[in-house]
């Protein structure tokens, strides 16, 4: 994970990536451990190795934004997502409303939270050490749906 903030002027710029298997382990280790439980089970009761290399490819794909690293860069004027072979461009005008998990920021296109959010909306995962810096910038473009709130100082 980078964090770089680029002071220009007045206007900041930060660029991050973001590995969930690296900030949790745990969670990674028991996808993995559901990925090789579907492979065998396809393989024996669903038809062949075939099915069984068809079915895991396909949760690995599903799963794919746990998996590969993500980056973002957060910019004056739009956010940039990157992912792979995959970029997306979003300007600040996209969205009505943003709302904060101890996660991320979901990013929506709606005044209000929607199921749609996933679809038409963008989720931005926070780094490690970087939850303050995306926060404050996020808030500068969009405006807030509720405040964000820190489960961490809940849950311990």
């Amino acid at each position: 994970m980078t964090n770089e903030v680029e002071v220009k002027g007045e206007s900041k710029e930060l660029v991050w990536w973001v590995y969930p298997p690296a900030i949790y382990p745990w969670r990674a280790l028991a996808a993995v451990v559901v990925i090789a439980l579907t492979v065998v089970f396809l393989t024996y009761y669903g038809g062949g190795a075939v099915i069984g290399a068809v079915g895991g490819v396909a949760i690995f794909l599903i799963l794919n934004g746990f998996f590969l690293p993500t980056g973002y860069e957060i910019t004056e004027d739009k956010i940039i997502w990157r992912r792979l072979f995959f970029r997306r461009t979003r300007s600040w005008s996209d969205f009505k409303c943003y709302y904060a998990d101890k996660f991320g920021v979901m990013l929506s296109t709606m005044n209000r939270p929607s199921r749609l959010d996933a679809w038409r909306g963008m989720s931005v995962w926070f780094g490690k050490e970087n939850r303050k810096e995306v926060l404050e910038l996020i808030k500068q473009h969009v405006p807030t749906y509720r405040k964000p709130v820190d489960h961490r100082d809940l849950l311990g």
